[in-house]
């Protein structure tokens, strides 16, 4: 289950509860997500790491959409994870690192645990999510200097379309 915070969606859901005391992050988080996204999948495009799956098959843990394919590096969950507590940690008391970072890092190691990726894979998602973030939260900042009316309340309906689609819209672990 732990995995399914790699997922932007769920992320998504997370932080919509926090999207009025915490709204000058959301620009941030949107685009850190953006970024990590574009980072990933060009990356993932451009390696073509076979998945660990394709190695080791081992029935009834890996689940089929991440059995085969030559998608592996960099993690995309993992990179998602880092993206979003990177924008947090920007905005958050110190005391919030330790857990934040503990939690992103749990997405990685369950990614391996499960056998969807290599450690490497996620070290590499760990990374681009770091630099994700940082873009984001930059790009973010000159952002909040242009006033878009109904910019936030755009990026609160998305996030309720995020979080209402997660039980109906299938992912990678469909039990949790």
């Amino acid at each position: 289950a732990i995995s399914t915070f790699g997922d932007e969606r769920a992320l998504f859901a997370v932080l919509l509860p926090f999207s009025l005391r915490y709204r000058r992050l959301l620009w941030p988080i949107v685009l850190a997500a953006i970024i990590g996204w574009l980072f990933s999948y060009g990356i993932k495009h451009l390696v073509q790491q076979p998945r660990p799956g394709l190695f080791f098959p081992v029935e009834g843990v890996i689940y089929s959409s991440e059995r085969s394919g030559h998608n592996s590096f960099p993690s995309s969950h993992v990179v998602m994870a880092f993206a979003f507590v990177g924008v947090w940690l920007t905005a958050l008391p110190a005391r919030w690192a330790l857990p934040l970072l503990a939690l992103a890092s749990l997405v990685g190691v369950s990614r391996v645990a499960i056998g969807a990726h290599w450690p490497g894979d996620v070290l590499g998602g760990a990374v681009v999510g770091c630099v994700s973030a940082c873009l984001g939260v930059r790009l973010g900042c000159l952002w909040q200097h242009i006033e878009w009316r109904h910019g936030h309340a755009l990026l609160v309906a998305g996030m309720l379309v995020a979080a209402v689609s997660l039980p109906l819209v299938g992912h990678d672990a469909p039990g949790t």
